[in-house]
This record gives C-alpha cells, sequence and structure tokens, in this order.
C-alpha cells in the first residue's frame, strides 16, 4: 500500500512536472536561491578598492529607480549625472555648464539634436575632464542644453572606457591602464 501511494503522490507528479517542462522552470529557480548573486560584488566589497590588474573600475548602484546616478568631478568642480547610453554626448545643464567654469551668454545654441522630448537647439563644448571614481576620461566633447534639467552622461565618456556592463543592481564600467 505505501510502495501505491509513493507512485501516486510523489513519482507521478514528478514525472508530469519533468515532462511539462515544469521541471527545468523549478531547477532553475531553485539555482537561482540557492548560488550567490554573480552580477554584483558583495555588500561589504568597498567598490573603490574593486581593482584588477591593468584596469580602473567604477562601480555604480542602481538608485531606488531604474536609473543610475553618479557624481562626478568635471573640470575640478562636483556634478550629478544621469548615465543615458542613449545620449550620444555627454549633455550639461545651464547651470551645471556656468558651475564648470563656461560662459553661458557666449554660447551658441545653434546645433539641433533630437531627444526623448523632441528636437532641441544646443551648444557644443569641450569638457577638459571627467573623473568618476578612479577613472578619468580628457577632452570630451559635449553637449549645452538651453535648460536645467540635469546633466546626462552619455556615450562621449563610456565609449571611452575599456567597457561598461550593467548587472541587475550596478554599472561596472573599466578603463584600461596605460602602462607608459
Amino acid at each position: 500500500m505505501l510502495f501505491i501511494l509513493f507512485i501516486i503522490f510523489i513519482l507521478v507528479p514528478f514525472i508530469t512536472l519533468f515532462i511539462s517542462g515544469w521541471f527545468v522552470y523549478l531547477f532553475v529557480a531553485l539555482l537561482n536561491w540557492c548560488l550567490p548573486d554573480i552580477d554584483d560584488p558583495d555588500e561589504d566589497d568597498d567598490p573603490d578598492e574593486f581593482v584588477s590588474q591593468n584596469m580602473k573600475v567604477a562601480i555604480l548602484k542602481r538608485d531606488d529607480g531604474e536609473s543610475f546616478y553618479t557624481l562626478a568631478n568635471v573640470n575640478n568642480t562636483t556634478i550629478e549625472f544621469l548615465v543615458d547610453t542613449g545620449a550620444s554626448k555627454v549633455a550639461l545643464s545651464l547651470e551645471d555648464a556656468r558651475q564648470i567654469g563656461f560662459d553661458t551668454s557666449k554660447l551658441k545654441f545653434c546645433v539641433t539634436v533630437n531627444t526623448a522630448n523632441g528636437d532641441m537647439k544646443v551648444a557644443e563644448i569641450v569638457i577638459n575632464s571627467i573623473r568618476i571614481k578612479e577613472i578619468e576620461v580628457f577632452n570630451i566633447p559635449a553637449y549645452v542644453m538651453p535648460r536645467n534639467d540635469g546633466s546626462l552622461l552619455g556615450l562621449s565618456f563610456l565609449s571611452e572606457l575599456y567597457s561598461y556592463e550593467f548587472g541587475s543592481r550596478s554599472l561596472i564600467m573599466k578603463q584600461q591602464i596605460l602602462s607608459s
């Protein structure tokens, strides 16, 4: 009798799950639950000390929403950026451009760019340097936007890196250290 109950309540449901594909789903779910998260470094790790050989690494944590924000040293002034891989260039708000030393009254807003909010006239500039943690990029082509909606860290910065990759809760940026 015990053998029949085993077959009915254990073996038959197991075979049914296996055949229907749920077994694979449950197996993967179990693995994800059992294995540590490998997308992000351990919470105890100090991101500023997460450096590999011949690479400078900066790790940004996702905010409470879906975005990555970071403080950067721009021409020796701290500016907050939203990381935007959809922006072809770094884009500074008018106020941030003033803060880093540009005379915004002399800028020519004559370049038309297409943004998520429609077309906009911007001014072209070159930023001497942007530093995020240990990573620093020089002579970055950028735009100044005629309004103060916040500054964007676009591809003119990101494309100068060795790599950048998004994890579930982090953005890992790597810059190759050039030997002199």
